[in-house]
């Protein structure tokens, strides 16, 4: 027997609300060197900037977190190619194998509620998985693709109603539209280009994105992150330099690093670039330091148990591997160490290696 659906103008039960059974949801991707997420599950959100401001990278350097965590990440992609995305997933750091089981792209041509069953299906098939987390790249060219105007209101919320919001509720996926801004920064404020309503079936949280730091091959780039909205309010709380201009305020900064040959580094930094160690200071546990010395002192990548054989003073005492992958954690996220898997070909298991980064380095003069 079919499940009878509650008719949208019956009242709403409100008990599981009252006795604590139904919560408000909390964030839970995208997370901040600070252990700060910045995503709510089950919800739409939006990245929107300038061309050139590495929006689409951002989404895609998240992608492959949710990925390497063991999520699955299904990228709606309407502007750009495979080649091109898995290019850059893989500069990234993955193994292919991996991506291949966690990973989905999909290039739209069509809206698949106007054309053959095929069609139909095949996106049904997206709303019966359980995603982690949906990239919907390119919005503005999935209007077109769905026949619909962007810069009209009504059109704006059947879009809504039709993609991301239908996503979200059915997968339980946190929804990320990647938009364009207008041209012109004379009364841009913290909206995507487009009509006003696009704002509205936003469920999470808006961002704004803004290149400070080049990008480019063997450099440092950086990427400055503003919330504009935050529906729920639990991850504006975390921000810091409102902005009354244009109603946004600091969140996080991404970082790209391609100063290795051949490999892009990412990380999400505090607003103001921090961490828990951003500076030397005679507070930094001498088995931190001690950690930090030799990577210093490598040639190279080291594993956790090469690390562990440094001394933390000139007894020669070993370090713990518990205390040490615990201080390997806290400067991975802060960006003073860069970790990296390595599979080996006898059990395929994953074994991280770690190679300190010019940050760690200054730490440590």
């Amino acid at each position: 027997m079919a499940e009878t659906l509650r008719p949208s103008w019956t009242a709403e039960p409100l008990g599981d609300i009252l006795n604590g059974t139904r919560k408000p949801t909390i964030p839970k991707f995208m997370r901040r060197s600070d252990g700060i997420h910045l995503l709510y599950p089950g919800k739409v959100h939006s990245f929107h900037g300038e061309s050139e401001s590495a929006k689409s990278l951002i989404a895609q350097a998240e992608s492959l977190r949710t990925i390497n965590a063991g999520g699955t990440v299904l990228y709606l992609d309407f502007e750009s190619d495979a080649v091109s995305v898995v290019g850059r997933f893989l500069s990234m750091g993955v193994d292919p194998r991996t991506l291949l089981k966690k990973l989905r792209y999909v290039r739209p041509e069509v809206d698949p509620d106007t054309v053959g069953e095929a069609e139909k299906e095949a996106f049904s098939r997206h709303l019966s998985r359980p995603y982690d987390l949906i990239v919907i790249d390119g919005v503005t060219a999935a209007f077109d693709v769905y026949g619909l105007n962007s810069m009209d209101n009504g059109d704006t919320m059947k879009w809504g109603r039709k993609l991301p919001l239908k996503l979200a509720s059915e997968t339980g996926a946190a929804v990320l539209l990647i938009d364009h801004v207008t041209k012109s920064s004379d009364g841009r404020g913290r909206f995507a280009i487009g009509a006003q309503m696009k704002m509205s079936f936003l469920t999470g949280a808006a961002f704004t994105v803004k290149m400070s730091h080049p990008l480019g091959v063997g450099v440092i780039g950086k990427v400055d992150i503003r919330i504009g909205k935050d529906r729920e309010g639990l991850v504006r709380s975390h921000s810091t330099d409102f902005r009354s201009s244009d109603q946004t305020a600091a969140i996080a900064v991404a970082v790209f690093d391609s100063t290795e040959p051949g490999r892009l580094h990412y990380r999400l930094e505090c607003p103001s670039g921090g961490s828990e160690i951003v500076n030397p200071s005679d507070d930094m546990p001498k088995t931190m330091r001690s950690v930090l010395d030799a990577l210093t002192g490598a040639n190279g990548w080291l594993g956790l148990k090469a690390i562990c054989q440094s001394p933390v003073d000139k007894g020669g005492k070993p370090l713990a591997p518990s205390t040490t992958t615990r201080h390997l954690v806290k400067l991975v996220d802060s960006g003073h160490v860069t970790e990296a898997k390595a599979h080996t070909p006898e059990n395929r298991t994953k074994a991280s290696r770690y190679r300190i980064t010019e940050a760690g380095r200054a730490l440590t003069a």
